[in-house]
């Protein structure tokens, strides 16, 4: 893997606030919903604290790569409906992130 050097994101308060509220919002709508079996669940955090803060991490990748961050929550029961219809250029910053 390529030496990648960090740097930081600024997040404007309202940046942060819309992200935290996208977490929420999807925390809420997958409250219901089991975990997948292979879950280790003694080592993640709880779902709350990690949808807040992966919305939070995708708006700042999206940010410092210049791409529109959609903020995108729906309905559980409606996830694979949305799936395979959106790709954000977010999700495909974050899964080559080591190559930028």
């Amino acid at each position: 893997m390529a030496h990648v050097d960090s740097f930081k994101i600024h997040l404007e308060p309202f940046e942060y606030e819309w992200a935290s509220h996208v977490g929420t919002r999807r925390y809420i709508e997958n409250w219901r919903k089991k975990d997948a079996p292979y879950y280790k669940k003694e080592l993640m955090e709880d779902d709350r604290t990690a949808q807040v803060a992966a919305a939070v991490c995708e708006l700042a990748v999206a940010k410092a790569t210049n791409n529109y961050w959609s903020g995108h929550v729906w309905a559980a029961g409606l996830h694979n409906a949305y799936k395979s219809k959106i790709t954000t250029p977010t999700k495909a910053r974050l899964t080559t992130w080591a190559k930028i």
